[in-house]
């Protein structure tokens, strides 16, 4: 058996290299890990927390709102500020479904790998590219990833593990990532209450990720969606918002609040991100 991008792998357990036979992933110590019947490799760790995890529903949300297209126009912007030389695998931390890593590998040669701490997202991830390998495994913990495999790393709406991107991408490599502006989703939350970007957020994510990482670029899209209410359902089942909300009492508010289409504006920024060569060099596997 062999996984796109087996080679970048490596024990969560111990850190060494992993070998497919049949449909399990072995390492020289004698770790195994059986593949799920629905494709994907689940490399936990003993101390792994996966209690949030996105539901069954939410992910079911999220395909049926990414289906529409609305966040299609962030394809582009997102391979032009992955452009590198680099050798090594993209990955994507916090993959979901793998719909914005699947875009990534159609125009390039690369295979992938997508991390989730979701079961019911990485079993779409797993069929979203040919070239894709979905990974069930904690991103706060130390990735099971070997150090500079990395060439493109896209963190699309996620959290992040600073100190694990930088330990696993290579010196010359991109992290890309995607954030929502102040005037995300605007107007949508006069109509019904939901969570909203924060202001300064940019700021806040160069903040974070200093000194590790300096950026080289940053790209805004803007614009303008006409959304129906099941667009705007799905949009709010997707997301964090959604554990704030008893589903029932959702659909009546969107129904009852929120005209049946709205134009609503998508704005975000993406931002390419290099490895500052002045930063320590992160601990080796």
């Amino acid at each position: 058996m062999t996984l796109p991008g087996l080679g970048a792998l490596r024990c969560p357990h111990c850190g060494a290299e992993l070998h497919g036979e049949s449909r399990r992933l072995l390492c020289p110590n004698n770790h195994a890990f059986d593949l799920a019947k629905q494709g994907y490799a689940p490399l936990v760790a003993a101390t792994s927390n996966l209690t949030t995890a996105d539901t069954a529903t939410q992910v079911a949300a999220r395909q049926d709102f990414l289906d529409t297209g609305a966040y299609a126009p962030f394809h582009s912007a997102l391979r032009q500020a992955a452009e590198t030389d680099a050798p090594g695998i993209a990955l994507e931390l916090g993959c979901g479904t793998g719909y914005y890593l699947a875009d990534f590998l159609e125009h390039t040669e690369r295979t992938g790998i997508g991390i989730d701490t979701s079961k019911y997202a990485l079993r779409r991830a797993a069929k979203a590219h040919p070239r894709m390998t979905a990974i069930l495994a904690d991103g706060w913990q130390r990735l099971p990833i070997a150090d500079n495999a990395v060439a493109v790393a896209l963190n699309v709406f996620a959290p992040r593990n600073r100190s694990e991107l930088h330990r696993v991408l290579h010196p010359h490599g991109r992290l890309v990532t995607l954030t929502p502006n102040s005037g995300h989703l605007h107007p949508l939350p006069e109509y019904i209450s939901m969570l909203s970007a924060e202001e300064n957020k940019e700021q806040r994510l160069s903040d974070t990720l200093s000194p590790d990482f300096q950026a080289l670029s940053h790209t805004e899209v803007t614009r303008q969606l006409t959304m129906s209410q099941t667009m705007v359902c799905d949009l709010i089942r997707m997301g964090p918002t959604a554990r704030h909300w008893d589903d029932a009492e959702l659909t009546t508010a969107i129904t009852t609040s929120v005209p049946s289409e709205l134009d609503v504006t998508v704005s975000v920024t993406i931002t390419a991100w290099q490895r500052n060569p002045s930063s320590a060099p992160s601990s080796q596997y």
